[in-house]
């Protein structure tokens, strides 16, 4: 393994902004998208690594279960100034749910994409990246002893996959001008009746690439160095 949480995990509600047709898209006026894909997911709390996550297409109630807790209450104050019981459990949650929020947060600054999605698969693809990129900053940051700041560390991975899949340049020469000697007859500009006919050269270099009057603009181009 190549990372191991700390004990403190959170499974919280994640919404990726979408907003095209799709029959599950859900509103959540909390969060900054408020409409979109909704998906649970599994993080540390301190530091918002993402150990897993699911996408939500139901309607139903979520319950809590956990491991370390009994059903004791404790007492809390609300904003109305009023004292009410909750369950620990829901304390507890409410005090570890951040890391949720933080890695939400920090993937929203440097964005895989900047044009809205028609296709809801390209969106959660692109998510999904945008995660695994983030779950290798934690890596980093855990074994580095200077690490880098967020956005260059994206530099760098860029940088990399570039170097990667580069082709390498390929140097064109023109090749040099041969020398013609051939000498072309020429064109009458009018026909038999008198008529004038087309301007355009009849006569072209097929390895110079260029059409060129048969005299004297064939020779002039093959044989000078300045044309």
């Amino acid at each position: 393994r190549a990372y191991v949480p700390e004990r403190d995990v959170s499974v919280d509600e994640s919404l990726m902004a979408y907003k095209g047709r799709l029959s599950w898209i859900q509103y959540i006026a909390s969060k900054r998208a408020q409409f979109g894909i909704k998906s649970y997911m599994l993080c540390e709390s301190s530091t918002g690594y993402i150990w897993n996550s699911v996408i939500y297409t139901d309607k139903k109630d979520v319950c809590l279960m956990s491991t370390v807790h009994n059903i004791s209450t404790a007492t809390v104050h609300t904003k109305g100034g009023k004292d009410v019981l909750k369950p620990q459990v829901v304390i507890d949650y409410n005090c570890t749910m951040r890391g949720v929020d933080r890695s939400d947060q920090a993937m929203t600054f440097y964005l895989t994409m900047r044009k809205q999605q028609k296709k809801y698969y390209k969106k959660i693809f692109r998510n999904l990246l945008e995660q695994c990129l983030w779950n290798t900053y934690i890596l980093h940051r855990a074994g580095s002893d200077r690490p880098l700041v967020h956005a260059d560390f994206i530099w760098k991975v860029a940088e990399q996959i570039f170097v990667k899949h580069q082709m390498p340049s390929v140097d064109v020469n023109r090749p040099g001008r041969c020398a013609v000697g051939v000498a072309h007859p020429e064109t009458p500009n009018r026909d038999d009746k008198g008529k004038k006919i087309r301007k355009e050269s009849r006569f072209y270099c097929p390895d110079c690439d260029v059409g060129l009057c048969a005299v004297p603009c064939f020779k002039m181009y093959h044989t000078q160095d300045v044309y």
